[in-house]
C-alpha cells in the first residue's frame, strides 16, 4: 500500500539504482511520495541522457533536470532544507576493458570482473555507523515506532539539513555541486556479472550478515532476486520485527536490486 521510493534502470552500457530518501514531513510534490517523485524523475532523466559519455556530466544533466521539474511541479515551497527531495544513486558504466562506478549515498554494487569480486558504494562500516546511530536515538524503541518519535524526527531533520552543504553527505537532489562530489572507482578487466542494489536490499549482507559479497552475488544468480527478497523480509518481519537485534529506523526499507 506504500509507494516504492526506489527505482532502477538500464540503457546502452549503463545500469543504475536510485533510492529516494524517506520524507520527514509534509509533502511538496505529486505522486506517492516526494522520494518516489525524485527517484522516478531521476530515472527518466538518466534514460534520456544516458548517452552522455562523461559520468559527472551525465549526473549534472540529471540534477539540472530535477531542479527544473521541481520548479514546475512543486505544490508548496519548502520552508527548510530537510524538506527538499533527495536520493542515493549508484551508476555503473561497463566498457570493453573496465567498469566505472560513480555514486552518491548508500546504494551498493557487487561485480565479478576477471574472476575476482569487487564492491563499491555502501560499506559495512557505513552501515554499522547508521545502526549505532539508530540504537542511540531509539533507546530501545521498536523499529516501527522510530519515525513517530519527535526526538528521532528532530535528529533526522537536523542531519538532512546538512545534506549537500559540505557539512553532511552529498546526495542526488537539486544541488548541482553534488555531481562534483561523487565517489568513484574503476575496475579493470572483463566484466562478467553484477548486482546493483539499494541499501534496503544490501541489508541482507551488510546489516543482517546472511551473505558475504561473493555469496550474495552467487545466490542472486542461482536462487533469483525474489527468493533473496523473501529471505530479507523473513529477517525483518519474523525474526527481528522490532529491530532489537538489528537496530534500524524502519522495520523494512524499500528493497530494489538489479542483476545484470
Amino acid at each position: 500500500s506504500k509507494p516504492n521510493d526506489d527505482s532502477f534502470g538500464a540503457a546502452g552500457n549503463r545500469v543504475w539504482v536510485l533510492d529516494g530518501a524517506t520524507g520527514l514531513g509534509s509533502r511538496l510534490l505529486p505522486g506517492g511520495s516526494d522520494a518516489a517523485w525524485l527517484s522516478r524523475t531521476a530515472n527518466r532523466l538518466l534514460h534520456a541522457h544516458h548517452a552522455i559519455r562523461d559520468s559527472v556530466q551525465l549526473v549534472r544533466a540529471v540534477i539540472a533536470g530535477l531542479a527544473s521539474a521541481f520548479e514546475q511541479e512543486c505544490l508548496a515551497r519548502p520552508e527548510a532544507r530537510w524538506q527538499l527531495p533527495c536520493a542515493s544513486l549508484l551508476l555503473l558504466t561497463v566498457e570493453r576493458e573496465h567498469t566505472e562506478a560513480v555514486w552518491l549515498g548508500d546504494c551498493r554494487a557487487i561485480l565479478a570482473i576477471d574472476g575476482r569480486i569487487e564492491t563499491c558504494g555502501e560499506t559495512a562500516e557505513g552501515e554499522a555507523e547508521e545502526r549505532a546511530w539508530a540504537a542511540e536515538l531509539g533507546q530501545g524503541a521498536a523499529a516501527s515506532a522510530m519515525l513517530g518519535s519527535d526526538s528521532v524526527m528532530a535528529a533526522l531533520r537536523a542531519s538532512r539539513d546538512r545534506f549537500n552543504t559540505g557539512e553532511g553527505r552529498w546526495v542526488l537532489g537539486l544541488e548541482p555541486r553534488a555531481a562534483d562530489h561523487m565517489k568513484s572507482a574503476i575496475f579493470h578487466g572483463a566484466f562478467t556479472e553484477g548486482l546493483a542494489m539499494s541499501d534496503g536490499f544490501s541489508a541482507l549482507a551488510l546489516k543482517y550478515r546472511r551473505y558475504g559479497a561473493d555469496a550474495l552475488l552467487a545466490a542472486a544468480s542461482q536462487k533469483g532476486l525474489a527468493a533473496l527478497a523473501g529471505e530479507l523480509r523473513t529477517v525483518e518481519e519474523v525474526e527481528d520485527p522490532d529491530g532489537r537485534a538489528y537496530p534500524r529506523f524502519k522495520r523494512s526499507d524499500d528493497a530494489t536490486a538489479l542483476l545484470f
